[in-house]
């Protein structure tokens, strides 16, 4: 008996369907805000039901919503533009990919194509002035130092932010009223922490900033993350004999200077990002006025007491900290990082310019009554809060260019850019 055995053949009289991009060239060149002219063929031997197409990154994630198109035919032609509408989107080579289906098969196509991001710009400054504890103005003001009155909030104030989007506005009241974040373009409340009004007591102590979310300190022990709509991303455990009165974020931890309920101990405390439990505990004795990143270990401390102040190095896995400068007898007001090799200090005996890598000081400007500093990079300039006078420098020799005289005081200033 003769035995014949033939190895099963999967039927291949039909092919996945074939895609080809007519329009645009591979690794042609956009910019934001273009639209894409995209031309796209397809053949298939069976009904093509579904064709999708969309941006991607190097990770595969979609950058923004897919076009669609249910054609329910063999050969189909696709003409049609692609918007690149994100503001925000850097310079880059991505990718437009192609998918379609056609029963269980499964076609894909991708080219690359360069996108030239728009160039960062300063679009405008925040002000926030005060008329007296109880009654804020939130100013606009443009590039060419003009002013406009955004807000009037009737409460006191312990803190205030902008976004990475440059979109909202967080404002954290202190004893009488609410943390409010509010649309920088309408004015309108997005949402709101609501405050415990209290005739002894603050119920918040501070609000910064990181990237798109507003970390808030309470007087009642906690430390709280929020995202840009409102949901709770970070809650430390609660701290039951002092308080937190700053905070910052450092890698995977929040950073906070804690003050005792009684006595005057002033602690650092480190809590992990995920779990809001408590990590490190430092005595310091000090106000802290500003970190700055180091390395991947350590970061840098600027702190005061009542006679001088200080500059030190803490390195957060050895829970050590290396002192770098001390400033005799000159309090330090105000800090603002230039770049990795320099930092500008307001003090209440000049303006300084301390370089980390040779850790020396200079007297840049003669100003002695900067209650707050910031460096602005895209133009490189630096700006300052004094009394009623918003200040600009130049970042070169620290001449005063510019100034804005405002009714009340500068309590606060932020700069709002186009991404």
């Amino acid at each position: 008996m003769l035995l014949i055995i033939s190895c099963g053949k999967k039927d291949s009289s039909f092919f996945n369907p074939t895609i080809q991009f007519i329009s645009p060239a591979d690794n042609a060149t956009f910019t934001v805000f273009d639209s894409i002219p995209v031309i796209l063929e397809v053949n298939s031997e069976k009904t093509v039901e579904i064709i999708s197409i969309t941006i991607i990154n190097d990770d595969k994630t979609p950058l923004f919503s897919s076009y669609t198109s249910d054609p329910m035919k063999k050969n189909i032609r696709l003409e049609f533009y692609y918007p690149i509408d994100d503001p925000l989107l850097e310079s880059g080579t991505y990718k437009l990919r192609a998918q379609v289906y056609a029963g269980a098969e499964v076609a894909r196509k991708a080219i690359d194509i360069q996108i030239m991001g728009q160039p960062k710009e300063l679009e405008n400054m925040i002000v926030v002035t005060q008329e007296n504890p109880k009654f804020h103005t939130v100013y606009e003001v443009s590039n060419t130092l003009e002013t406009e009155i955004l807000l009037e909030l009737r409460t006191d104030y312990s803190g205030s932010g902008i976004n990475s989007a440059h979109d909202i506005l967080f404002f954290a009241a202190r004893q009488y009223g609410d943390m409010q974040a509010l649309s920088l373009e309408t004015g309108n409340i997005l949402w709101v922490v609501e405050g415990e009004q209290s005739s002894q007591f603050p119920y918040f102590t501070n609000l910064q900033v990181h990237e798109d979310e507003v970390v808030v300190c309470f007087y009642d022990g906690y430390v709280r993350s929020y995202n840009r709509f409102g949901n709770t991303v970070f809650n430390s455990i609660q701290l039951e004999e002092a308080y937190p009165v700053r905070s910052f974020v450092y890698e995977n931890f929040v950073i906070a200077q804690t003050n005792h309920y009684l006595g005057q101990e002033t602690e650092l405390r480190t809590f992990f990002w995920v779990s809001g439990e408590q990590e490190l505990r430092n005595e310091i004795n000090r106000e802290l006025i500003a970190i700055f990143p180091k390395d991947n270990e350590s970061f840098f401390l600027l702190s005061k007491d009542h006679e001088s102040s200080y500059i030190d190095a803490f390195k957060l896995m050895r829970n050590s900290m290396i002192n770098y400068r001390e400033f005799e007898n000159i309090q330090f007001t105000s800090a603002t990082i230039m770049d990795e090799d320099n930092f500008l200090i307001a003090s209440d005996a000049a303006i300084y310019r301390y370089r980390v890598d040779i850790s020396n000081s200079t007297e840049f400007i003669q100003r002695s009554d900067i209650g707050l500093i910031r460096y602005e990079p895209v133009n490189e300039q630096i700006y300052a809060a004094s009394g009623h006078e918003l200040l600009l420098f130049s970042s070169d020799y620290g001449h005063l260019q510019n100034h804005v005289t405002f009714a009340d005081s500068v309590v606060n200033f932020h700069f709002n850019y186009n991404k």
